[in-house]
């Protein structure tokens, strides 16, 4: 592990450590760049739902606005941007697509040959090889735009290269059950294939990693500390920091902040112990002691089968949770690149428990599905992204906020298109959120048809937090539409 940032933490008994939010005494006179002459830190989000717009059996899509620009209307896929306060600061990039090519040929940059299998394509800028079917692994000889982001913007000041989560935990099936339909992260090191950077899908290990004390080299200094901590239970016992000399000498607004921050830090503490929160917000605790949510099991009937007691791990509370512990890590400058999968590609979710209709998340696309129950579901996604974009805006930075300083995007598996079934690759239309390198915010931006890949989206977001790249993958170039 890196040693600490010393803007970012304190360390109490045996060493412990805390990290803090960016304060008024970190900055310079201005509020616009750290004392010391360093920029403001960037921070890239990448998340992905594994749904399409649209079913095979019904449309129009409930996503995509009609009218273009800013004040866009809200389809009620989208309504969550409305719920949370954030649609001027979301927008919304539709018209993205990605080649179809038939099974056997080798598809263009970009292209792949099997709608369901999407991953490189869609994360790395990469063309997908397969021959006639979908059924082998997927590789990828690229790196992923959160890792390559991560390479960039790591000097060794945040503590994390990067934080990968997900919150759907497994396939839920066990036919055509690939790796990389969960997979949105890849690290290439060498020579060959880039590799998977496996998902964390325990919200309380995931908790563990960014608050729970690093370890000490001194043995009886780690022996004390987790003396302490089994005995008081909370990092915030053993690192007093209310009482410590640094707050003497902050002024009022860092005094306020920093006690908020801690506060946070202590119902972070007490959702995961207690595992989840309610549904009407602001962190209501749910009386389960269980440190993780039970995991389900696979469903028997596979994608599109539906089973009461299969196919669900309580993902809405881990996607909550998700959600605070990246507004932690970024704004305690833990990490500067992050994704988080709410679902997988051709998910096999068992969606009673979130949507009331008694199906899997993957056979809401086809047969005789409804698309506003489809909608149910996309919209559940959209409050997962909106939430945290709005905990990002409500948290102050600077002169203004940590979404100011922020690029995320909202991915999916597929668009609108008719012609190639519920997953095609055609019409695609993600979200993108965040003030860094002038992207634009709360704009519908439509795009011509055919013309850009999903990497132009990450291109351009990372070209926003200062990775001054033109390439992904095989994809080159940026869309100027997404930038003032």
């Amino acid at each position: 592990m890196k040693s600490m940032h010393r803007r970012s933490f304190l360390r109490g008994l045996g060493g412990v450590a805390i990290a803090l939010p960016l304060l008024e005494i970190m900055l310079d006179d201005h509020g616009e760049a750290l004392a010391g002459g360093s920029p403001i830190p960037k921070r890239y989000v990448l998340t992905f739902g594994g749904f399409s717009l649209i079913t095979d059996s019904e449309g129009p899509d409930g996503f995509i606005p009609d009218q273009l620009g800013p004040a866009y209307d809200l389809k009620p896929a989208l309504m969550p941007l409305g719920t949370n306060g954030v649609q001027d600061r979301v927008s919304v990039v539709s018209g993205l697509s990605v080649a179809l090519v038939a099974p056997g040929s080798v598809p263009p940059p970009g292209g792949l040959n099997w709608f369901h299998r999407k991953a490189p394509a869609w994360f790395c800028g990469q063309r997908v090889h397969l021959t006639t079917t979908d059924k082998v692994p997927l590789t990828s000889a690229y790196s992923s735009s959160d890792q390559i982001v991560a390479d960039a913007l790591d000097n060794g000041e945040s503590f994390f290269h990067s934080l990968v989560y997900r919150a759907q935990v497994q396939h839920y099936h066990t036919v055509e059950a690939w790796a990389d339909d969960g997979a949105m992260s890849w690290r290439k090191t060498g020579s060959g294939d880039a590799q998977i950077e496996t998902p964390q899908t325990s919200p309380q290990a995931a908790f563990a990693s960014l608050v729970t004390p690093f370890a000490e080299e001194d043995p009886a200094a780690a022996q004390a500390k987790a003396l302490e901590l089994s005995k008081r239970g909370s990092i915030l016992d053993v690192v007093d920091v209310r009482g410590t000399a640094l707050m003497q000498k902050l002024g009022a607004a860092d005094r306020q902040r920093v006690d908020e921050h801690l506060s946070h830090v202590r119902d972070l503490e007490k959702l995961v112990t207690s595992n989840g929160i309610s549904t009407s917000g602001s962190c209501q605790l749910v009386p389960d002691p269980g440190a993780d949510p039970p995991i389900g099991g696979d469903n028997p009937s596979g994608f599109d089968g539906w089973a009461s007691n299969a196919g669900y791990s309580d993902e809405d509370t881990r996607a909550r949770v998700f959600t605070d512990l990246l507004h932690m890590a970024l704004t305690c400058d833990l990490t500067r690149a992050a994704t988080l999968m709410y679902t997988f590609i051709a998910s096999a979710l068992n969606v009673e428990p979130i949507s009331g209709v008694q199906k899997t998340f993957h056979s809401f696309h086809h047969g005789q599905s409804s698309v506003s129950d489809l909608n149910l579901m996309i919209a559940w996604h959209v409050d997962h992204f909106a939430r945290l974009v709005a905990k990002l805006r409500d948290t102050p930075e600077g002169s203004g906020s940590v979404l100011d300083n922020c690029a995320l995007v909202m991915m999916n598996e597929g668009g609108r298109a008719a012609g190639n079934g519920s997953h095609t690759p055609t019409d695609l239309a993600f979200l993108v959120a965040g003030g860094a390198g002038g992207l634009k915010q709360g704009e519908h931006i439509r795009l011509p048809l055919g013309t850009y890949h999903p990497a132009h989206v990450l291109i351009t977001a990372m070209n926003a937090v200062g990775v001054p790249t033109t390439q992904l993958g095989e994809m080159t170039g940026a869309i100027s539409e997404l930038t003032a």
